[in-house]
């Protein structure tokens, strides 16, 4: 238990470290002021020329990137599962323990259970409980599953950042929300 309890505390730490509570929004807001102005370049570099028509050839799968840019960098529930992976990942190394203790953990707490239940409930539930579940709660804690796969990696670092966005994109395509439940 003493590595489960260190394993916490480094966890609860790097919150604190990188004052999560309380600049999720500020994250959000900034990736948010980076939409506007690519949204602005677009027009003008149009405008001046500088754009080829490779450029328009691409445009349609830069606009679907761009606009997933936008539903899911500039929200806080990014920002909140980021945050989570992140101290996942940085208290496991600060306490040095391996990933095995997590995993420990979350299973004498019954999280998986617990988890695996909540995501049932969710399946089976009616249509407007089932959307209010996956798109409109904010939930900033990822699933079990992925935080475990996140922790294969040891190191935190841009990937990170790119292979959650592309996780949510895939969720979201696919009907499974923010979490892929």
């Amino acid at each position: 238990m003493d590595e489960t309890f260190r394993a916490i505390l480094c966890h609860e730490l790097i919150h604190i470290v990188y004052w999560d509570p309380l600049r999720i929004g500020k994250r959000a807001r900034n990736a948010a002021l980076v939409a506007l102005c690519l949204f602005l370049l677009l027009p003008l570099g149009t405008y001046l020329g500088k754009f080829t028509p490779w450029f328009f050839v691409l445009f349609i799968p830069i606009l679907i990137l761009y606009f997933g840019y936008i539903g899911i960098i500039c929200n806080v529930r990014y920002w909140g599962q980021i945050s989570e992976l992140r101290a996942d990942k940085k208290g496991m190394k600060v306490a040095e323990v391996s990933k095995d203790v997590f995993d420990t953990y979350w299973e004498l707490a019954r999280s998986i259970e617990h988890e695996a239940a909540a995501t049932r409930r969710i399946s089976s539930a009616n249509f407007l409980y089932k959307r209010y579940k996956r798109y409109i709660e904010i939930e900033y804690h990822p699933s079990i599953e992925r935080r475990k796969q996140s922790l294969k990696r040891d190191n935190w670092g841009i990937y990170d950042y790119v292979e959650q966005f592309l996780l949510i994109l895939k969720w979201r395509i696919t009907g499974k929300g923010w979490n892929g439940r």
